[in-house]
């Protein structure tokens, strides 16, 4: 009588470890769409191949669905970036960035390799 109640707890219990693991491992989204998972390409540590220049995201042009796809980067600071560049000017270097509130040295840390302000 139990036994099917128990099976599905079980079932529900591995798939909810499952996505948490997942979670874990996938350490941020590239602009490509895809994701890194950690050690690979570079994982959490620093990239040892240089992202081309043709698919960083320009943090003076880029819409606000193109900055969401940044690690770290949702909606609402994504409006920030845009609002910060119309009403402060662009950014002048990618550090720039930081003069966002919520952007600081470590969301920075994970997005740097992925944006640029030439272009």
């Amino acid at each position: 009588m139990g036994g099917k109640r128990t099976l599905a707890a079980i079932a529900a219990a591995t798939a909810a470890f499952c996505i948490a693991v997942t979670a874990i491992f996938i350490t941020r989204l590239v602009p490509d769409g895809s994701y890194e998972v950690a050690g690979e390409r570079g994982g959490a540590a620093a990239s040892s191949t240089p992202v081309p220049e043709e698919m960083k995201v320009n943090i003076n042009t880029a819409s606000k669905a193109e900055l969401s796809r940044l690690s770290g980067i949702g909606e609402s600071l994504a409006e920030a970036i845009i609002e910060s560049r119309e009403t402060e000017g662009p950014f002048e270097s990618p550090e720039d960035i930081m003069r966002v509130k919520g952007i600081g040295e470590g969301k920075y840390a994970f997005i740097r390799e992925y944006i640029t302000t030439d272009g």
